[in-house]
């Protein structure tokens, strides 16, 4: 899914100094995780999602690739599957 500029503007947007790493919080979710190819820092991804969960971040969805992965590094796990494992909603395991 794709927001507009007016659906971020109701979101709390997170972006490093960079611009190469970011995400937004639509309440508790966490939505729009990016890591650019072209920022000199690599691996960034981790540590905006230990920020998004620090911030208020409880879920997120993900396509069934390798993100449930990335994400069950930093307490999420799987809660529902859509039919055809096309889209998964992961939660944090934290309280």
């Amino acid at each position: 899914y794709v927001y507009s500029p007016e659906e971020y503007s109701g979101m709390r947007l997170f972006l490093s100094k960079d611009g190469g790493t970011g995400f937004a919080l639509k309440e508790d979710d966490i939505v729009s995780v990016f890591n650019s190819v072209n920022s000199p820092h690599k691996g960034t991804t981790l540590s905006a999602l230990m920020l998004a969960v620090q911030e208020g971040g409880r879920k997120l969805d993900a396509f069934d690739s390798a993100l449930p992965h990335i994400y069950s590094k930093v307490g999420f796990r799987i809660s529902s599957r859509v039919e055809q494992g096309v889209i998964q909603e992961v939660e944090s395991g934290r309280t």
